[in-house]
């Protein structure tokens, strides 16, 4: 509301100052007219003396124009009104025929045509006004009843059976309903792993318990062959066992929609990328892609750091996911590469002739990890690049 009002004044602002400026212009072509007009019949009138006349005429003048006025001949002998005699008075010299024939003073400061124009901006001025809290009054209701209807939406994000008028209300409740199910999802898949685990470990130790007990009671004798299999399922429970102390439910593969995890991840970056004024547009539609949590931070922190470590100031970095090609592009405007170094990327430490320059501490792997990463999670990476033009990685995931 503070910004309606502000630009309501200042257009109401900008507007009267163009009207002053019009009815200025106005105003002193009407005032050069009647004074024109004045002068001329004063003139004529003067030149033959005609005194009385011109009396009356100023008498009239002077009170249906509401003007101040008066007149001397030329010998200074004031004519009309013949009461004043103001010396602070400044007369204008009236020609007929390139003759002097009198001196003429008029005020029009309260004048009916000064009045008029005062009058026209006032009323102006007040109309604007009460248009204008019209409008105000209008966009506040408008905003208030927005206002409600976001918070009230806003308290059933989450709630399916809720029917939604608002399409940005909409698409952050699909947004919210799909990361839940996400998650759960994650959670299932977690907890599937550690049921599997723990039924790994099971079974081996419920047998050594046996075994163990049946020796302790002497129903069992001793026998080396036994011995030996019950140390090796020691060992391979000892070997599970750092399995559930190391799991993750960031590092278990599942299936999470690209655009709602880059989304979460991308602030992270923005502290660091303000250090050179580079900034992160997106364009991310909903992609389904099985892949840890973990994973995809790897593949966004290797392409986002090597755009910002390689590219110079003020530039941007382009994120988009396409759904239909099942793709992820990731496109800076930084120091490129040739095609021989990219044809080596992948395949060996490999740095281009410039890398140094913009960062000195590369070692030139972190290509050859995405290559590896691309292999486990069964993804293509694709790279274009063009010297001093910037670097676009196009990866394409498999179908879930």
């Amino acid at each position: 509301m503070k910004r309606w009002v502000i630009l309501m004044m200042t257009v109401l602002v900008l507007m009267n100052v163009v009207l002053i400026i019009l009815a200025n212009f106005l105003y002193n072509r009407d005032i050069n007219r009647e004074y024109t007009s004045m002068v001329e019949l004063i003139s004529h009138l003067a030149y033959y003396e005609d005194h009385t006349m011109i009396q009356a005429y100023l008498e009239h003048y002077e009170h249906t124009q509401h003007v101040v006025v008066a007149f001397k001949d030329d010998e200074n002998h004031m004519i009309y009104p013949s009461i004043i005699e103001d010396t602070s008075l400044r007369f204008e010299p009236v020609m007929y025929q390139n003759q002097v024939v009198g001196y003429v003073y008029i005020d029009f400061q309260n004048s009916f045509l000064n009045w008029d124009y005062l009058v026209f901006i006032f009323i102006f001025n007040g109309v604007m006004i009460l248009i204008y809290s019209f409008i105000l009054f209008y966009v506040h209701q408008s905003m208030q009843r927005l206002m409600d209807t976001w918070k009230d939406e806003l308290s059933h994000l989450g709630d399916s059976s809720y029917s939604f008028e608002m399409d940005l209300i909409q698409e952050a409740h699909d947004d919210l309903v799909k990361t839940m199910a996400q998650i759960k999802h994650t959670q299932d898949v977690y907890n599937m792993h550690i049921k599997r685990l723990a039924h790994d470990i099971k079974t081996p130790l419920t047998t050594s318990m046996i075994y163990l007990e049946g020796l302790l009671n002497k129903r069992w004798s001793y026998d080396d062959k036994i011995a030996q299999e019950m140390m090796n399922e020691l060992r391979a429970i000892d070997q599970i066992v750092p399995q559930f102390i190391t799991s993750d439910v960031q590092q278990i593969a599942c299936v999470q929609d690209l655009s709602i995890t880059i989304r979460s991840m991308i602030p992270r970056y923005r502290e660091i990328l303000m250090t050179k004024a580079i900034t992160i547009s997106t364009k991310l539609e909903s992609l389904e892609v099985k892949i840890s949590h973990q994973n995809l931070q790897t593949i966004l922190d290797h392409l986002i750091f090597n755009a910002f470590y390689y590219s110079k100031p003020n530039q941007t970095i382009w994120i988009e996911s396409i759904a239909q090609t099942r793709t992820l592009i990731v496109k800076d405007q930084g120091i490129g590469m040739d095609q021989e170094t990219i044809n080596q990327l992948t395949q060996k430490t490999c740095r281009g002739p410039q890398a140094n320059q913009y960062y000195a501490k590369g070692t030139g792997m972190g290509y050859m990890i995405m290559g590896k990463l691309m292999t486990e999670i069964h993804a293509n990476m694709q790279i274009e690049s063009q010297i001093e033009l910037g670097t676009t990685i196009i990866i394409t995931f498999p179908q879930v």
